[in-house]
C-alpha cells in the first residue's frame, strides 16, 4: 500500500505503473502500459500487488487507520511545520509495531518535530548517512 495526498495520488499511480514489471516493456505510457502491468493483478506471483490510496493526516476517518500493518514507512515527510501535528497524530493512529522514517533534518523545526515525536514514542536511529545527511528512525509506541 502507497499512499500520498489527493493532490499528488495521480503522480504516485503513475511511478507505480513506471516502477513495476512494466517498466521493462518497450512501452513506456503509462495508459497503454497500465493494462499490461503485472502488480495491476493481485495474484501475479513477479510483483504482488500495489494499491495505492490516498492518505491526508488531518481525516481522523479514514479506514487505513482500522487497518494492521506490518511495516509503515515513510520517506521525505518531515519538512512542513504546519503538518507536523497532523503526521504525529496519524503516526499515533497508525496500527503498527514497525514505523520507519527516513528524513534529512534540514532546519530546526524538523529536529523539534523528532524531539516531539519522543513524547509518544521510544525513538532510535537506526541510520545515519554523512555524505547525503539522511536519517532512518524507528519509532515504537513508548504507550505514553
Amino acid at each position: 500500500m502507497l499512499t500520498d495526498r489527493l493532490e499528488t495520488i495521480k503522480i504516485l499511480e503513475d511511478n507505480v505503473i513506471l516502477n513495476t514489471e512494466c517498466s521493462k516493456s518497450t512501452t513506456k505510457n503509462p495508459e497503454t502500459c497500465q493494462s499490461q502491468n503485472p502488480a495491476a493483478d493481485p495474484s501475479s506471483p513477479d510483483t504482488g500487488s500495489i494499491a495505492v490510496e490516498t492518505l491526508d493526516w488531518s481525516d481522523r476517518d479514514n479506514e487505513l487507520y482500522n487497518k494492521k500493518w506490518d511495516y509503515v514507512i515513510g520517506a521525505d515527510i518531515i519538512y512542513i511545520e504546519s503538518s507536523f501535528a497532523d503526521l504525529l497524530s496519524t503516526m499515533r493512529q497508525l496500527r503498527t509495531d514497525h514505523l520507519i522514517l527516513s528524513c534529512r533534518l534540514r532546519y530546526a523545526k524538523d529536529h523539534k518535530f523528532i524531539k516531539r515525536a519522543k513524547e509518544y514514542f521510544d525513538v532510535e536511529k537506526l541510520f545515519y548517512d554523512g555524505n547525503r545527511d539522511i536519517y532512518i528512525y524507528k519509532f515504537t509506541s513508548a504507550m505514553k
